[in-house]
């Protein structure tokens, strides 16, 4: 029975996906082989979103291609809570795995003389390399590029790119004033 329901699940994550596509005008574009029955609420807006085969989704996930385009590689997986915002352009590459509640951006909220604009936006495009792993909570930031095999320790923030393989995380986290 157990694996009638998941079976079931699966299916109809796959008809969503198929849905997707002919309500976004194809501008969500999949191989459709959705291995979860948690497909992620898409809002496509002036962009798109590229997904190839066995992408796993666990719950709550979100993707927001909002003028953006968002390009999610061969087996990637999606823990729970993650999120994904473009206005620009996102790619994950094959065989990453994406802890608990991991956020992606590739813009923030223009600030002009001190003051946060609620419609403009600075924009850089994210790169996450293949065989990578995002623990959980981390937040990727604009402009950042992760190659390939890097690990990123829970709970850090990325701001910077990352140019060889290896082990990273935050570390003597202090709140300080910038400017």
């Amino acid at each position: 029975m157990d694996k009638l329901l998941v079976g079931l699940s699966v299916l109809f994550a796959n008809v969503k996906a198929l849905f997707y596509k002919v309500a976004y005008l194809a501008r969500v574009k999949a191989e459709l082989i959705v291995v979860s029955p948690y497909f992620p609420s898409v809002r496509v807006r002036n962009g798109g979103m590229i997904a190839c085969a066995r992408v796993k989704f666990r719950r709550r996930c979100a993707i927001f291609a909002d003028g953006g385009i968002v390009e999610i590689g061969r087996g990637v997986f999606f823990n729970n809570d993650c999120s994904i915002n473009s206005n620009q352009l996102v790619v994950i590459g094959a065989n990453t795995l994406l802890g608990e509640g991991v956020k992606i951006y590739d813009h923030n909220h223009r600030v002009i003389e001190g003051v946060v604009s609620h419609s403009e936006f600075d924009s850089a495009p994210v790169h996450i390399g293949s065989d990578c792993w995002i623990g959980s909570n981390v937040v990727i930031l604009p402009g950042v590029i992760i190659c390939d095999r890097a690990i990123i320790g829970a709970d850090s923030v990325i701001t910077k790119s990352i140019t060889e393989p290896g082990t990273y995380v935050t570390e003597n986290v202090r709140l300080r004033k910038v400017n």
